[in-house]
């Protein structure tokens, strides 16, 4: 099974890691799923993911493997940048965990790529835009 490094990660290292599930995400992000192939209107053959399932691809594991595998996912479980993620959620004062708070009935994709845009900066100290 796949291991995330266990050494403490770098403000910086979060961040890039929350840009890189964001650049995943927009516009292949989906709900109710880890990762889902798609069909594009125009044919192309595409795969969505959630929120986790972006994290998890940014961080170079297997989605598929997520959707699936309880134990696979104990991987992601702990990892600094998804419990970063997490923390950004609950300041915003929402007590759902992650696949709660993608599935969420309204949620939209502009709302995910700011979670994980938010996470960043806060990681990086860099003020939020309506401070």
């Amino acid at each position: 099974m796949t291991e995330l490094r266990s050494i403490e990660w770098t403000p910086e290292e979060i961040a890039e890691s929350c840009w890189q599930a964001a650049d995943i995400l927009r516009g292949h992000w989906t709900q109710s799923t880890w990762y889902a192939p798609a069909v594009e209107e125009d044919g192309t053959r595409t795969v969505r993911f959630c929120l986790e399932g972006g994290l998890a691809v940014a961080l170079g594991l297997d989605a598929r493997l997520m959707q699936h595998s309880p134990e696979y996912r104990k991987v992601l479980a702990s990892c600094p940048v998804r419990l970063a993620v997490q923390e950004t959620i609950r300041l915003d004062g929402n007590t759902s965990y992650i696949p709660g708070w993608n599935d969420e009935g309204g949620r939209t994709e502009e709302q995910v790529l700011d979670i994980l845009e938010r996470t960043a900066k806060r990681v990086l100290g860099v003020p939020r835009d309506d401070e």
